[in-house]
């Protein structure tokens, strides 16, 4: 379903009938050298995968943010070593506290959060920002869970918007 916006004076703009398409984080995964080494010295053999958030369509028009999970697996086999802390970066603005998704110069802020109530913002640990913590684990996986969401009525333009994050893990 297509949910075009008004602009001012209620009047609607040719953008209306388009709705605004996010794909919104694309997350990089850097593993530290030193752990790789010592973990292929061990014999540990770690597998991650990572799912991007996708809030979807977005309207400024809605009265509710948009909402959506992404998540972090890490698969280690031959060894107990998972990750003691997953962080993520800020992203392109710098800001953890406002993160913007980009389409040319137009900006959408959003945010990722640590907890499912979206209260600590997910980051490093610094400035008030929380790293992720596992949902599940096992003997041989860690599951992490990145919570967004896109605060509502942006006006923004229409288009594809996007945000690149680093997340860390240290053993």
């Amino acid at each position: 379903m297509q949910r075009g916006f008004h602009g001012t004076g209620g009047k609607r703009h040719a953008a209306a009938t388009r709705a605004v398409r996010l794909r919104a984080v694309t997350a990089i995964l850097l593993v530290a050298a030193p752990v790789a080494a010592s973990g292929q010295a061990s014999g540990t053999d770690c597998r991650i995968d990572v799912t991007s958030l996708d809030f979807g369509e977005y309207s400024a028009l809605d009265p509710f943010p948009n909402l959506a999970i992404g998540r972090v697996i890490v698969d280690c086999r031959g060894s107990n070593a998972f990750p003691a802390r997953v962080s993520v970066s800020p992203g392109r603005g710098g800001n953890p506290f406002r993160r913007g998704m980009a389409r040319g110069s137009h900006t959408l802020f959003y945010n990722i959060y640590a907890d499912p109530a979206r209260r600590r913002v997910a980051g490093d640990g610094s400035g008030g920002t929380m790293p992720l913590v596992p949902r599940l684990r096992t003997p041989i996986r860690n599951l992490f869970l990145l919570f967004g969401a896109i605060p509502p009525h942006q006006p923004v333009a229409a288009g594809d918007y996007g945000d690149q994050l680093r997340i860390e893990l240290e053993f």
